[in-house]
């Protein structure tokens, strides 16, 4: 059963070389699992691949879940800049309709400017509040955090876009929720070396430890460059782990240890894309 979680996705694009070709098909029909993370990182891809580099894409799915990434809002997220194959499935609208509809999820949702961020980010503290029995002032942070994020794709690049999406999970060690933040910006490593404090940087992995420092930006100004670094706190408090995967670079944060992908392995992916785990409190 091919599974894609944000670890098993590099393996995959790595297996699967997504720039090749003038026509570039994604085949997922062997995938039974898709996580919300990976959803948000196909969708950056997809675009990347359509509007940057004019190619024509086909993203091929695995009927079994065709319904359930229709309700995750994959489908209409990358309908703009691919060929979906199959291009239908009965029920289809049924599922498109319920968007929104769900508090156990935020489906893939296109950010093109902040306008949209605070009505997701209210079902987001709602989910952590409601679901994952946070207090409210630590639900706040967690989105603060999040929000922070979201607002380097709008601050570091123009013309572009990004994506979000969310799902929270049972497991047996309690629900845990995952949030997927990507775009297809130039990446951490070009977006820092635009200040000439991080020109020492000599590579992906090196530019995602350097992001996720204080005050570590492309501009000189000691209120920026808080992103990052507010996430990791966050992920530390709560248990929980953060995987960044920017060009060739990714390194997964948790569990009090930081694990850097090996970079011979990994697959090159254009902008930067976050995937956050965070567990439900203890009651």
């Amino acid at each position: 059963m091919l599974k894609l979680t944000p670890i098993t996705f590099n393996k995959f694009l790595y297996e699967h070389d997504p720039y090749g070709k003038k026509t570039v098909e994604i085949d997922l029909s062997q995938a039974q699992f898709i996580s919300p993370a990976v959803l948000t990182q196909l969708s950056a891809l997809c675009y990347y691949l359509n509007v940057l580099l004019k190619k024509q894409v086909i993203v091929k799915l695995n009927p079994k879940i065709w319904l359930y990434l229709m309700r995750a809002g994959f489908i209409p997220s990358i309908r703009p800049v691919a060929r979906i194959e199959p291009e239908e499935i009965q029920f289809a609208k049924y599922y498109e309709v319920l968007q929104g509809s769900n508090p156990f999820l935020v489906e893939v949702t296109k950010i093109e400017n902040a306008d949209i961020l605070p009505r997701l980010f209210d079902r987001i503290v709602n989910t952590l509040q409601e679901r994952l029995k946070y207090p409210n002032n630590e639900a706040y942070d967690v989105v603060t955090a999040i929000s922070e994020v979201c607002q380097n794709i709008f601050d570091h690049n123009s013309g572009i876009c990004g994506f979000i999406a969310m799902q929270v999970y049972k497991a047996k060690q309690g629900s845990f929720l995952q949030i997927g933040i990507s775009d297809y910006s130039m990446g951490l490593w070009e977006s820092l070396k635009r200040n000439r404090k991080n020109r020492g940087i000599s590579s992906h992995s090196e530019a995602i430890d350097y992001a996720t420092r204080p005050l570590t930006s492309e501009y000189d100004d000691p209120t920026r460059g808080t992103g990052l670094y507010h996430l990791l706190n966050i992920v530390k408090k709560h248990s929980g782990v953060v995987q960044i995967h920017t060009g060739c670079g990714i390194v997964r944060y948790g569990l009090e240890k930081k694990i850097i992908f090996d970079s011979d392995t990994t697959q090159y992916l254009e902008g930067v894309h976050i995937s956050l785990d965070i567990n439900a409190k203890a009651v």
